[in-house]
């Protein structure tokens, strides 16, 4: 790997070089002349060193990333559209829009009592609205509702997830049905998030896959059919209708969703409520980071060190103590294939 040689580095050089006689105090001109080049020659490290990380896969960032993993076949995963469950009376087709605020939604499937939409914008700005929509053109259908989130949006795919994806492919090379192959072909599916694949050692062929929707949490009743039905449609199990070998029979579930309740004693200047209302969101970004993690993990962890030690960030904290997380004193475990749902903070 390359050492950066920095400019002080270069000066040093020059001096010990050149004749303990010669004069190179500031101000003359073979100073002069050592500062500029020295100065030219330190760039055009950091430049050397710029074109070294971005010659790997596993340290490139932005465009150079991008040219990187085209080497072996993958690009980074553009933003998704949020797909969303609609239920109200009949009276829309497809194609046909509705609006909620500034969101917009286009329906793509007109289901038995119910129609799937997806937002128009892009991201994860579809993923938060539950409630009252209404067609755009004048239509029979009323009392329409947004029921749930079918498939969450995201954003563009950033550098360290398309890092770990990269390492992981490089790593663990996908072959026709090994666990890496299932890995690859789901998690390009929009919605999905984390994915888990289990063999049944007593059946041969029979394969359970657990997965999390794009935004870590339990995957809803439709994206598990959907997985289900592009891996191994069921009527045609084991076939290989689907994008799995035949012989294969595999069966899709969510990762089951597990509410946390964390009672903790903060003692702080200032207002209470205040502290509380910033240890809440804090505490939920500790717990999606857990959860963006499960697949590559045997078991979520809740340590109450972890959570003291965020709480402790906040100004006027002077002493915390996790006193319980879910009734365990020191931490909390969770099965194999749990993540957690719901947090509250002494109850609330």
């Amino acid at each position: 790997m390359l050492t950066v040689k920095t400019y002080e580095d270069f000066m040093e050089d020059y001096k010990n070089y050149l004749s303990k006689d010669m004069d190179t105090r500031e101000g003359t001109l073979l100073h002069m002349v050592m500062s500029a080049t020295a100065m030219g020659m330190a760039q055009v490290y950091q430049e050397l060193k710029l074109i070294e990380e971005n010659a790997f896969g596993g340290t490139a960032t932005g465009t150079w990333l991008d040219k990187a993993v085209e080497v072996i076949g993958m690009t980074r995963r553009g933003a998704m559209k949020a797909l969303v469950k609609i239920e109200g009376d009949k009276g829309l087709s497809v194609g046909d829009t509705v609006t909620a605020g500034e969101l917009s939604y286009e329906i793509t499937q007109v289901a038995d009592g119910y129609y799937v939409a997806a937002c128009q914008k892009e991201g994860e700005a579809g993923n938060s609205y539950i409630g009252e929509v209404l067609p755009d053109e004048r239509s029979d259908a009323v009392n329409l509702q947004i029921v749930s989130i079918i498939a969450p949006g995201c954003d563009i795919e950033d550098d360290e997830s398309l890092q770990r994806r990269y390492i992981e492919r490089v790593m663990t090379p996908v072959c026709m049905g090994n666990m890496s192959y299932y890995k690859e072909v789901i998690g390009a599916l929009d919605g999905v998030g984390g994915i888990k694949t289990e063999a049944d050692k007593n059946t041969p062929g029979q394969v359970k896959v657990i997965i999390t929707d794009s935004e870590h949490k339990a995957a809803s009743e439709e994206l598990v059919n959907y997985v289900k039905e592009y891996l191994d449609p069921a009527e045609y199990s084991g076939l290989g209708y689907g994008v799995v070998p035949i012989g294969h029979h595999v069966s899709v579930e969510s990762a089951e969703s597990v509410d946390i309740d964390v009672v903790v004693d903060i003692n702080q200047s200032g207002n209470p409520d205040l502290h509380m209302r910033y240890a809440r969101p804090a505490l939920k970004k500790i717990i999606k980071e857990l959860n963006k993690n499960w697949s590559t993990s045997d078991n979520i962890v809740i340590w109450n060190k972890i959570i003291e030690e965020h709480l402790f960030t906040y100004e006027g904290v002077w002493d915390v103590k996790v006193v319980s997380i879910n009734n365990d004193v020191c931490r909390f475990i969770l099965g194999e294939n749990q993540i957690v749902g719901e947090v509250k903070i002494n109850g609330s």
